[in-house]
């Protein structure tokens, strides 16, 4: 694993099947941004997929930057 690189886990307990996987996670903004500190916000995980998301207001808000664009409906 290269240093700039890192990855996480977490895990949870229910008394029986969850029909939502939510936590709270930390975004922090893009490295280019006057702005340093971050923010909690709910996550929503999709164990199965293959892309994930953000709502766009909360990527305009912390001035992430954009690295790919696609569309989907819900």
């Amino acid at each position: 694993m290269t240093p700039d690189k890192y990855h996480y886990a977490f895990d949870d307990e229910y008394s029986d099947i969850p029909k939502e996987l939510k936590t709270d996670v930390m975004l922090f903004p893009s490295p280019t941004s006057r702005e340093t500190k971050g923010i909690t916000i709910k996550a929503l995980w999709d164990t199965g997929a293959t892309h994930s998301c953000l709502a766009q207001k909360i990527a305009v808000e912390r001035q992430l930057e954009v690295i790919g664009i696609y569309k989907f409906n819900t």
